[in-house]
Order: structure tokens, then C-alpha cells, then sequence
């Protein structure tokens, strides 16, 4: 079968026949939409797919690295909050994000985290990543680094139960697996029933190397929390 032919086996029912520029639906779909800059509707009627497929071509280019929307970290900088948070607590730098959905909060904050992150990094970096919602969000919002950067992540608190979809283990190699990093779990629990099991984990040669680890990282991303007066 030749390559023309392995195209066509993949190429939705309706697609117009690709540029021999780009070698995707999807890196087509992207260049109408950010560099020509047409509307989703338009690019469908190009592509001659329905408008829906161009969503979904869109999402994949973001997913995948094709795509890197870059967000102004100064601008939000410049609002009275982020003023107010850097004067109070003594911060080099705050981005406040909009409230616009209470319900979207955690996806908002986390894509945001997640390519003030990504810009941040630098070769050689050990980054230690904690765990929750606004963590995983943030995990999956960096755009695919290259493998040559020589990244580390290190996961930051034990392992505990109940916590699966945003787990510390899922979070770190979520952010690993994005970084392009070799991932470092932190294999102890998170608790333990007494002061004895702990002394006697913390002498582990394994463990001690890993809280070594630990306290190398230069960068390390948690969530806060609520707080609320509750």
C-alpha cells in the first residue's frame, strides 16, 4: 500500500483532499484557524468536514503540542489583586485569573498554571509536583516539551487512597509525561499508624534518596485549597 493510500484509509468521509503542505487533517485545520485566522464555520466549509470535526481537529493541535496558545502572565500581573497578593505576602510575581465560571474554576486556574509553568522551565530542572484538581488541570494543560531537556519530576506526598482521579502518583507522571521529565514516585504512604513505622521508613536507603531528591527541586507546583472560613 503506498503512502497516498495510507491517507486515504484515515481521511474522514468528506474531506477535502489535503495540501501537499501539510502532512494532517489536523495541522490543516490549525493553520486556517490561527494563521489565516477563519472562523471554526469557515474552516469546515475549506475542509469541507462538518464543524464539529474542526473542534476536534482544534483540541487535538492543543493537545498535542501543534499548537501553543501563550497566555500575557504580565497583564494579569498588573491587576489591583495581584498588587495587593504580591505587597501582603511578599511575591515576586502573581497572576490572578478572571472569575467567570465557579463551576470552571479548577480547568481555568490549572490551564493557566500549566503554560505559566511550561515557560518557566529550564534544562536540567527538578520540579516537585504535589496533587489535586487544579495540579491535574494544570498537568494536562502544559504543552508537550521536547526530551532533551534533562527534567526531572518528583512527586512531593505519599500515596493514600481515594484520590485516584487526581492522585499524587497520576499527577506526577501526568506532568512527567508532558515535560518530556523522568518521574520519580514517591513510594511510601502518605500516612502512617505510628511514630515508630515513620522513624523506621524515613532510615529506608530508597526513601532517603528520594527525599534527597525532594529538596533538590528548584520549582514545585501544589494547590492551595479553599479558603474559606470553613
Amino acid at each position: 500500500m503506498n503512502a497516498n493510500a495510507d491517507i486515504d484509509v484515515v481521511r474522514p468521509s468528506g474531506l477535502s483532499a489535503l495540501p501537499p503542505e501539510f502532512d494532517s487533517a489536523v495541522a490543516w485545520a490549525a493553520w486556517l484557524y490561527y494563521v489565516d485566522q477563519l472562523n471554526q464555520s469557515d474552516v469546515a466549509k475549506v475542509m469541507n468536514v462538518s464543524r464539529a470535526s474542526v473542534v476536534n481537529y482544534l483540541q487535538e493541535a492543543r493537545e498535542s503540542g501543534l499548537v501553543a496558545v501563550q497566555l500575557d502572565h504580565d497583564a494579569f500581573a498588573r491587576t489591583l489583586t495581584s498588587r495587593r497578593l504580591m505587597e501582603k505576602y511578599g511575591l515576586r510575581g502573581a497572576a490572578v485569573i478572571p472569575d467567570l465560571d465557579p463551576n470552571d474554576a479548577d480547568r481555568r486556574i490549572g490551564e493557566a498554571a500549566g503554560r505559566l509553568l511550561a515557560s518557566m522551565v529550564d534544562p536540567g530542572d527538578t520540579i516537585g509536583v504535589a496533587w489535586g484538581k487544579t495540579v491535574l488541570a494544570a498537568a494536562r494543560s502544559i504543552p508537550r516539551l521536547r526530551h532533551d531537556r534533562n527534567l526531572t519530576v518528583v512527586q512531593l506526598s505519599g500515596s493514600s487512597i481515594g484520590t485516584s482521579d487526581f492522585s499524587p502518583e497520576f499527577c506526577t507522571s501526568l506532568m512527567a509525561n508532558r515535560l518530556g521529565a523522568r518521574c520519580i514516585n514517591l513510594l511510601a504512604p502518605a500516612i502512617v499508624s505510628t511514630d515508630e513505622l515513620h522513624d523506621e521508613l524515613m532510615q529506608e536507603p530508597m526513601l532517603v534518596n528520594q527525599f534527597r531528591m525532594i529538596r533538590a527541586a528548584g520549582k514545585v507546583i501544589f494547590g492551595i485549597g479553599d479558603i474559606g472560613p470553613e
